[in-house]
């Protein structure tokens, strides 16, 4: 499969207190904000860990599907998160987090340098999850070189 085409906002940093105070004001009133967080498990681990993201993504698919029409914005940033994380299936890889919501022309991608084994999130709301990024940074699980 080819690598996803990296949106403009993707970089190899930490988010400064900026970029966090500027995500945590962002609203999507339509509940598309979507927030993922990837670092597969070792071995075998990384496959389940892409497979548990899939699952994941159906439901909240399916559960887009019970409104009037499908949102298709948040099917398409949902498909380019399924596509980061079959890239990152090495032991290896770097912690990936991403806040994407095309409602609101919003795609924040950043790759971080972990302590953290195994980390696999994808919520979808209102408002972006910060509290897995906010508590790794104030526990210095993370490098900021």
């Amino acid at each position: 499969m080819a690598k996803v085409k990296h949106h403009e906002a993707y970089v190899h940093r930490a988010p400064t207190r900026e970029d966090l105070q500027r995500l945590a004001r962002i609203q999507d009133p339509s509940g598309n904000a979507v927030s993922f967080y990837f670092k597969p498990g070792p071995g075998n681990l990384a496959e389940r860990d892409s497979v548990i993201v899939n699952l994941r993504a159906r439901d909240i698919i399916s559960n887009s599907f019970a409104g009037e029409k499908p949102n298709c914005s948040l099917i398409r940033d949902l498909d380019d998160v399924l596509q980061i994380s079959e890239e990152c299936t090495a032991e290896q890889s770097p912690l990936r987090v991403v806040f994407a919501c095309r409602n609101q022309g919003i795609w924040e991608e950043f790759e971080l340098p972990s302590s953290v084994a195994r980390l696999v999130r994808l919520e979808v709301g209102r408002q972006f999850d910060l509290a897995p990024l906010m508590r790794l940074l104030q526990a210095g699980q993370t490098s900021t070189h």
